[in-house]
């Protein structure tokens, strides 16, 4: 975001894209709650960094690759990884 513009117009900007991340976050989580949260996580990080994201262009995509990092680091449960077994 330029220095020039209001917090108003991203926030405008922000709460375009509130329903296609929430969806993304319940396709990830499969859980609504979960989704809730995961979006609301990412919609405060782009907000708390509103002055550091140059313009408009491009948020769409950066909101959705903070989506699914932060799923990946805090929401994925790891699950363990198994070996089959050499036939010899």
């Amino acid at each position: 975001m330029n220095k020039t513009e209001h917090p108003e117009d991203f926030e405008q900007i922000l709460l375009r894209y509130v329903e296609t991340c929430y969806s993304v976050a319940l396709a990830l989580t499969c859980d609504p709650h979960e989704a809730r949260d995961l979006t609301r996580n990412v919609l405060t990080w782009a907000w708390r960094s509103r002055d550091k994201v140059v313009g408009r262009s491009g948020i769409k995509r950066k909101l959705l690759a903070k989506l699914r990092e932060t799923f990946l680091r805090d929401y994925r449960v790891a699950e363990p990884v198994r070996f089959a077994r050499a036939a010899g």
